[in-house]
């Protein structure tokens, strides 16, 4: 344990030498200017041109939708495999929806 002790002394005034002191602050002027040479890399050399952006957002333009259909009850839009807005009317059995049907054109309320 005096060895130990000797060591940290010794450790503690090579950490407190102008020498070391001045290599510490040297270490920390490179590693700085390395720092700053990679954000000088990282910024780009030239303004990107016009069609370029247009280039690369094309991937994110509008898509046309293409999976909707029309339901053969009611004859409105609606996306494939969903019940469409009416579902009082287009859920029904397709018996039930003719006796709804001739009902509704009975009335005069049907269009």
């Amino acid at each position: 344990s005096a060895t130990q002790g000797r060591r940290e002394m010794a450790s503690f005034a090579l950490a407190r030498s102008p020498r070391w002191v001045s290599l510490v602050q040297q270490w920390r002027v490179e590693a700085t200017s390395i720092l700053w040479d990679w954000l000088w890399l990282a910024v780009p050399k030239k303004r990107t041109s016009h069609s370029k952006k247009r280039m690369r957002s094309w991937g994110k333009r509008p898509r046309d939708v293409k999976n909707w259909n029309i339901c053969p009850k009611c004859g409105e839009a609606k996306p494939r495999l969903r019940l469409c807005s009416n579902i009082e009317l287009c859920a029904m059995r397709l018996s039930d929806w003719h006796k709804a049907k001739d009902q509704l054109g009975a009335t005069g309320d049907g269009s």
